[in-house]
């Protein structure tokens, strides 16, 4: 027994338990196994070195047999490998992107940098915008159309996002652009795809009229009920947003176009996340994202231990909720869970956090180029302006070549750093002035969202 150990190695793995037992995940490829007492506690003799004592130690306890039958379950599953065919390199080689760093393929348009809500946590009104009310005029629209086709190189399909503040307080230039996008992008074989950022307010007959035509996807912000969503985001003067908002999705359900919510959780609505999450699926969403409003200062963001500790309270709802959800085959779109269940699923590992600097960059009215949205008007991040055809490539390169997770130190020994990514880097920036190092606050709840996906795959798979 112990010399067949020696031609084996575990995968790199992470393992917990549950009440579906020990569940392990294979940190490179993010495939789950079910271990019952016995392989775990292979599991946990072999991993360590050496481990020839401990195994006779378990031989003793269980009996030969059945410990080689259980090591031969451990090497079906994928958890053993032949010290041959283990490559540690196969998650590092994969994590790369093929194109070039100039080439770009998505964008966010500020269109509107003013907004007729005043959220509690607008990092616009507040944050980096530093309060500006700037609308885009349509020539420095077009000249951002200009800039992605040009930067494109061979992509095909091009993606623009109009973003603000709100962007329907500014629809006449919006509806000019998307008509010079789609006659542009007839001109240089390109395919355009559009999406829209809205809190949900000016939806009017005319506005809905022409989403439904060009075939424009809806993000709506809302942040759950009528209490949290009007406590966070009331309207400029105060007063009911949500009512507002509900009539203009009855809008565009009438009319069949495709929406998403955007639900943004601060510390005034932290304790009811599974709450609005039941009430955002009985409105007819069925694609859900939420986002937890970080910041290192400020009683409305989350920022220190007991948010931590009641977002995971939370977290540890949301899993019951979605595990009922599974097992009723309800219809709701795993990939809006606040739990990454749809990375676990996909095996799609993150090399990083978001696309920005690596085929994605934001504008702003002014045509200012910037690395994302949320890093708008931090100097820092300002790679040129559309309208003095002026770009530089830097930060795109820094990214690709330094912002892997296997580049990372802390990153590239945690376990969960191919779900992850190694955190927004806005929220890296904001904690730390560095966009490479994540707050600890943020790794600690996405190891714990982790494991609450990993337990709901468990149970789905039982």
């Amino acid at each position: 027994m112990n010399n067949m150990y020696n031609d084996f190695d575990i995968v790199e793995h992470y393992v917990f338990k549950s009440v579906s037992g020990y569940i392990l995940m294979d940190v490179n490829t993010l495939d789950v196994c079910i271990l019952d007492e016995i392989e775990n506690n292979i599991v946990k003799v072999l991993n360590k070195h050496p481990a020839n004592n401990r195994l006779n130690m378990l031989i003793e306890k269980y009996g030969e047999l059945i410990v080689a039958k259980n090591i031969d379950e451990l090497l079906r599953n994928g958890i053993l490998k032949k010290k041959e065919e283990k490559n540690e390199t196969d998650a590092i080689n994969n994590g790369y992107d093929t194109n070039g760093v100039d080439t770009i393929n998505a964008i966010d348009i500020l269109i509107s940098e003013d907004c007729n809500l005043a959220c509690k946590y607008c990092f616009v009104k507040n944050g980096q915008y530093r309060g500006k009310s700037a609308l885009m005029k349509l020539d420095v629209g077009q000249k951002s159309i200009d800039f992605l086709i040009q930067r494109s190189g061979s992509q095909k399909d091009l993606f623009v996002c109009f973003f603000g503040g709100e962007p329907l307080i500014n629809f006449k230039v919006l509806e000019n652009m998307v008509y010079y996008a789609i006659e542009e992008g007839k001109r240089n074989n390109k395919q355009f795809h559009f999406s829209l950022t809205t809190n949900g307010t000016l939806l009017s007959d005319e506005i809905v009229e022409f989403i439904h035509k060009h075939h424009i996807f809806v993000v709506v912000s809302i942040d759950g009920d009528i209490h949290s969503h009007n406590i966070n985001r009331p309207l400029s003067g105060g007063g009911d947003s949500y009512t507002i908002l509900v009539n203009g999705l009855e809008k565009l359900s009438q009319r069949d176009i495709s929406y998403s919510a955007r639900a943004t959780v601060s510390s005034l609505t932290l304790n009811k996340i599974s709450e609005n999450f039941e009430h955002l699926i009985s409105l007819g969403f069925n694609k859900i994202h939420f986002e937890n409003a970080f910041a290192p200062k400020g009683k409305v963001f989350i920022n220190n231990k007991s948010d931590i500790a009641e977002l995971k309270k939370q977290y540890s709802f949301m899993a019951k909720i979605i595990n009922k959800i599974i097992k009723s085959d309800q219809q709701c779109n795993i990939e809006g869970f606040p739990l990454p269940l749809h990375r676990i699923i996909t095996k799609d590992t993150a090399f990083y956090s978001c696309t920005a600097g690596r085929g994605y960059l934001a504008i702003d009215a002014k045509g200012d180029i910037y690395l994302c949205h949320r890093l708008v008007g931090d100097k820092r991040f300002l790679l040129g302006n559309t309208v003095k055809d002026t770009y530089s490539s830097e930060w795109s390169k820094v990214i690709k070549t330094k912002m892997s997770v296997n580049n990372k130190r802390i990153c590239k020994k945690c376990w969960a750093r191919y779900i992850c990514g190694g955190g927004c880097y806005a929220v890296n920036s904001g904690f730390n002035k560095d966009i490479s190092v994540a707050p600890r606050i943020y790794c600690q709840l996405k190891k714990y969202s982790i494991k609450m996906a990993l337990t709901v795959y468990a149970n789905s798979v039982q």
